[in-house]
């Protein structure tokens, strides 16, 4: 987790994780920003004082879509939505938050697709992305 620092630069972002399904665990809540979004990963496992923090129930989906807890409701969910409007600052334009719980049979695969360095089916094998980008240099 990432300490919250008050200076003009803003909260200090999460130490990166590796963009693998082995770096997700079921206790965690994970920030991905893809440059045209943001995915906030809720494990199955996460504390609930923390999902309490930091999210509210989507009142008008109809199964039990968590959003964003407003800024105001707490210093935990502030930090959070201090953290994002900072990264918004560098990625123009504005980038919307989805949340992704885990086992959302909708949700989890558009999340998990963006894990490039986990092995995925592709012409010529199973590789990572990096592997992948390797092979077609070697056979271009």
């Amino acid at each position: 987790a990432a300490e919250n620092n008050d200076d003009d630069d803003g909260p200090a972002p999460p130490n990166p994780a590796n963009l693998s399904n082995e770096s997700i665990a079921s206790d965690g809540i994970y920030l991905l920003d893809n440059s045209l979004s943001f995915y906030v990963w809720v494990g199955a496992n996460a504390k609930p004082d923390l999902l309490d923090s930091l999210f509210v129930l989507d009142e008008r989906a109809q199964s039990n879509d968590l959003k964003l807890a407003p800024p105001t409701a707490n210093p935990k969910a502030k930090q959070l939505h201090n953290l994002l409007t900072a990264l918004r600052k560098s990625r123009p334009p504005y980038l919307a938050v989805d949340v992704v719980r885990e086992g959302d049979p909708h949700k989890q695969p558009i999340f998990f697709r963006h894990l490039v360095e986990d092995h995925a089916p592709f012409a010529g094998g199973q590789f990572s992305y990096s592997e992948f980008m390797a092979h077609i240099q070697r056979h271009s």
